[in-house]
């Protein structure tokens, strides 16, 4: 009898474990079927003051929906040298890249494009990537802004491809290089006041 009800317990957990292996299996093929599948990389930039731990979530979930299969770190020291943490296959698909700034705190944006620049360059080496995307928060969208102004028109370099910004302080941040109402734009869009850090 002990026997018997051991073997009726293993069946019903292989049965439940089919069950939910394929479950798992629809849900990340229907997902797929959303989604463009691109072996472009997409680059996480976290804020001031982060890290990589910052875009773990949005990546670890776009893992877990099925968007991509393959997540890598690139570590820039505060020198700009990236170490590149991870393997990209040929055949990763919307891989993303989460970016880790060692000195998250620079507002030297024009050193930041740099180490932007040194990240792209080192996934060119290594991968051969010729387009990316970028997605930033906070001020690393400064990072992509001055890399644009900077590196943009390089046929070298890739291409970004596509650019979401989350929180980004294009227009100053109050109390450290904006006042309530000092800036105000005119009829075109163009704002009155600009940062001395975009000359």
């Amino acid at each position: 009898m002990l026997r018997k009800n051991k073997s009726v317990w293993l069946v019903l957990l292989a049965v439940l474990l089919i069950v939910f292996c394929g479950v798992r299996l629809y849900r990340v093929q229907a997902a797929q079927k959303n989604y463009i599948n691109s072996n472009v990389p997409t680059l996480f930039f976290h804020g001031w003051g982060s890290s990589y731990r910052a875009e773990r979530q949005i990546a670890n979930y776009a893992k877990n929906k099925g968007v991509t299969n393959t997540i890598i770190r690139a570590d820039v020291s505060a020198k700009g040298e990236v170490e590149l943490i991870g393997n990209m296959k040929k055949n990763a698909r919307n891989p993303i890249v989460e970016v880790n700034y060692q000195d998250n705190k620079n507002a030297n944006y024009n050193e930041d494009a740099k180490w932007m620049k040194n990240v792209v360059v080192a996934l060119q080496k290594k991968y051969g990537i010729k387009k990316f995307n970028v997605v930033g928060h906070s001020m690393e969208n400064m990072s992509i802004m001055f890399y644009l102004l900077n590196y943009g028109g390089d046929k070298n370099l890739p291409q970004i491809q596509k650019q979401v910004d989350i929180a980004g302080h294009f227009n100053g941040i109050l109390g450290m290089d904006d006042k309530l109402g000092e800036s105000k734009l005119d009829k075109n869009g163009k704002p009155n006041v600009f940062s001395d850090k975009w000359a």
